[in-house]
């Protein structure tokens, strides 16, 4: 159990951090644990937290600066995830790091071929291209785009560099 200094430091950096960034946390934290709609995101944060559908919405609707998940409604969230309080206001382990990739779609299922770096684009686009070369089947393509730690993207968005028919 967190001593009070510990409670109060944490709701400092609660203060500190904007509702855009916990918000963003907090949905990775639910993505990850495979809530991938925002109504079932938000039926389990209704559950967790035990507020209302209307709550639930101002807090990760984006468009709202002002409005953020309550101090102590984070803290029911970390809890039933088994997460630091921390870790939703600055990130953690599960969370997205932009990546390029090489890809390979057949029909539309997209197989990711090789990570690299946020600095890596010449080596990715080179890679792609031998890949074309040999390619029989489906589409190559050079993206860049978040990734978790398991080589998920976020919510299936990329920005496509090359691509390669065969």
């Amino acid at each position: 159990m967190n001593n009070a200094s510990e409670i109060i430091s944490l709701n400092e950096m609660w203060e500190q951090t904007d509702s855009q960034t916990i918000a963003d946390n907090v949905e990775s934290l639910l993505d990850q644990n495979g809530f991938k709609s925002s109504a079932d995101k938000w039926e389990r944060l209704m559950e967790i937290t035990n507020s209302s559908k209307h709550a639930v919405y101002a807090w990760m609707n984006r468009g709202r600066q002002n409005v953020k998940i309550p101090f102590l409604k984070l803290c029911e969230i970390a809890k039933a995830y088994d997460v630091e309080v921390e870790t939703l206001l600055i990130g953690g382990s599960y969370m997205f790091e932009k990546k390029f990739a090489v890809t390979r779609t057949i029909k539309n299922n997209e197989v990711v071929l090789k990570f690299f770096g946020e600095d890596q684009k010449q080596e990715a686009l080179t890679y792609g291209a031998e890949v074309a070369k040999t390619n029989k089947e489906g589409v190559i393509a050079c993206i860049e785009a978040q990734f978790d730690e398991n080589g998920n993207m976020k919510n299936r968005e990329c920005r496509v560099f090359e691509v390669w028919e065969s």
